[in-house]
């Protein structure tokens, strides 16, 4: 390792420690989140006979989110070597695919809750999915290769823009991973902001329901699916915030590559690695756990405000606040019951 680090030091400005360290953090945070992702997806295959649309997508940006990760397990390869053509193409590929994804996930909601399509028209649109997610992940990883642009990027490899390199690498940087990025999650701030307004007219209605003494039992128990579908779909307003803190910084500093080649600074390589092997688990715990999801938003947001003293509800027994336990389950046929 020692040896390639200093190979890999040589196409930019950090030293070979700086390149180990970084390195190293990488795959630190990279093997938490490859468990995350890994047992996230375990604990959704358990629940596989009463998946929806939803749970689907989720697994597969877990399964994309683990691929991305594990491309950090490789530390500080050799430039030209196969390890080092690994990384970058599996970085590559598993990029695009985990925000697209994303994007998907954010279209699936809106087109649940908003649009109100059905999940007959929805499955005609898994085909549709898979085959626009994986076929622009692997025309966008096939382009750089066939430019032959892949190489050192800092202490790891990916699409090398360092002196001397082609002005093609830059494009394939800025046009097949960066727009992408940014417009995958302007979309799904546009998307979720959108089912926020329905999910908060919902669970408003929901109460109003709940407070009829007359109430069927069947009526009851449709109302209690349905709060639970809603409060598993409001986890998932967390996943643009967590694409932001994981994409941010790395944009600045391959802006900064690109205006300033070969003067690669070392704390932006931190700051870049630190919240983008974190993605893969910051992606499992809001799957898995409501409350902490919750918790953020509410600080974030101001999603669970606490109303005035006189526009409170009288408190609901302990049965009825229990969130939403486990893995996201969104059935909004459940919620159709209603």
């Amino acid at each position: 390792m020692v040896s390639s680090a200093h190979a890999l030091a040589r196409h930019s400005n950090l030293n070979a420690s700086e390149v180990r360290n970084i390195a190293a953090t990488s795959c630190a945070l990279a093997t938490l989140s490859v468990t995350a992702c890994a047992l996230a997806s375990a604990l959704a295959w358990r629940k596989r006979k009463s998946w929806e649309m939803v749970q689907e997508v989720i697994i597969l940006i877990l399964a994309t989110d683990l691929g991305f990760c594990a491309q950090y397990l490789i530390v500080a390869p050799r430039p030209g070597s196969a390890a080092c053509y690994a990384q970058a193409v599996g970085g590559q590929f598993f990029t695009l695919a985990s925000m697209l994804w994303s994007a998907v996930v954010a279209d699936v909601l809106v087109r649940l809750l908003v649009f109100q399509d059905d999940r007959a028209a929805l499955a005609r649109r898994r085909l549709p999915y898979h085959g626009l997610v994986w076929g622009v992940s692997l025309i966008g990883t096939i382009l750089p290769a066939i430019l032959g642009v892949y190489g050192p990027a800092g202490p790891w490899c990916w699409i090398d823009t360092s002196l001397g390199a082609p002005q093609a690498a830059t494009v394939m940087r800025f046009g097949t991973v960066y727009l992408g990025i940014w417009a995958s999650i302007a979309f799904q701030i546009w998307a979720f902001t959108k089912v926020r307004v329905v999910v908060r007219r919902s669970m408003a209605l929901f109460d109003e329901v709940e407070e009829l003494s007359t109430m069927e039992d069947s009526r009851k128990a449709a109302v209690d699916a349905g709060r639970r579908s809603l409060a598993s779909a409001q986890r998932l307003f967390a996943f643009p915030l967590i694409i932001l803190i994981a994409r941010g910084v790395g944009t600045i500093n391959r802006i900064h590559n690109w205006v300033n080649p070969g003067d690669d600074v070392a704390a932006l390589y931190y700051l870049q690695a630190i919240p983008l092997a974190s993605q893969g688990w910051m992606h499992a715990v809001f799957c898995v756990s409501g409350g902490l999801q919750s918790y953020i938003m509410a600080r974030c947001c101001g999603g669970s405000r606490a109303p005035p003293p006189h526009e409170r509800r009288p408190s609901k027994p302990e049965k009825q606040m229990s969130a939403d336990p486990g893995f996201v389950d969104v059935d909004l046929g459940e919620v159709e019951m209603v």
